[in-house]
């Protein structure tokens, strides 16, 4: 059963470096998860793990070329990786999902 935490919230950016996710919610939160607990996300190499899509406009988040689908409910309900948000870091990679839609995944 869904908990009103995890209910309609959405990813609004997503940054990936080889060690994490960085997850910001619409609702104000960030994440950060280590690549590490995703075993495909870990022994990818950099240029795969940068080939990833959003999944519903930011409920979740794939890597066609890995077949790894990571649901942002899935990262509320079982990873205790809340973090502040910090002003000024510039990311590795960034997208949000309105930035992202229709957008083919290029090869």
């Amino acid at each position: 059963m869904k908990t009103n935490d995890e209910k309609m919230v959405r990813a609004s950016s997503l940054s990936v470096s080889r060690d994490y996710l960085d997850v910001a919610l619409d609702d104000g939160r960030m994440m950060r998860i280590p690549t590490k607990l995703f075993p495909a996300l870990k022994n990818a190499p950099i240029e795969k793990l940068l080939r990833w899509q959003w999944i519903g406009e930011g409920i979740g988040i794939e890597w066609p070329d890995l077949d790894e689908h990571l649901s942002i409910a899935g990262f509320i309900r079982n990873t205790p990786y809340f973090v502040e948000r910090t002003n000024g870091a510039k990311p590795h990679k960034i997208r949000t999902p309105a930035t992202t839609r229709n957008v083919a995944l290029r090869t």
